[in-house]
């Protein structure tokens, strides 16, 4: 109930932000939002094959340049230096397979849509004699159409079934 609660809180919050927008408030005009759920299941996949292929710059061209991740215990990450920065340190230090799957698309506007589903993600030590650790959880993405017509990640934010388990702590460093 309390997961319930808050996807339909960050949904609510999104849509009163998206309608006072200057982007939002651009009247009713109609759109096809099953094309957008294609466009968004699409970009979703290769961004997840992105970070799987630890291939940083094509996983960032998925996110807005100013985009927010929310991961669980842990600040806030902003923008793409920082997620840079963060991705160089965990891929350093473990080899991430994983899928997602979307469980709920909802298109709010031509502009913006938010994505829900689950992940199964593993991460294994690339050094050492550490034991990979498999993550199941679920996330919120909040996608926004860029200038460039592009689909890209505005907000990113993701908890685990089974706690946190950091890159440090399966690497052992």
């Amino acid at each position: 109930m309390v997961r319930r609660t808050c996807i339909v809180t960050a949904l609510a919050a999104v849509t009163f932000l998206v309608a006072c927008s200057p982007a939002g408030n651009q009247g009713t005009a109609a759109f096809d939002e099953n094309a957008i759920a294609r466009e968004i299941e699409t970009a979703s996949q290769a961004k997840t094959a992105a970070m799987v292929a630890e291939d940083i710059d094509t996983y960032l061209s998925f996110y807005m340049e100013d985009a927010v991740w929310m991961p669980p215990n842990a600040e806030e990450i902003l923008g793409h230096g920082a997620a840079r920065q963060r991705l160089e340190r965990v891929f350093k230090l473990v080899s991430i397979t994983g899928k997602t799957e979307i469980q709920e698309q909802v298109v709010m506007s031509p502009d913006w849509a938010a994505e829900r589903g689950q992940f199964v993600m593993s991460m294994s030590p690339k050094e050492g004699d550490g034991e990979s650790v498999e993550q199941v959880g679920s996330y919120l993405t909040i996608w926004r159409k860029a200038d460039d017509g592009k689909w890209k990640v505005a907000y990113d934010i993701w908890n685990s079934d089974r706690g946190q388990p950091s890159a440090e702590r399966v690497s052992g460093k």
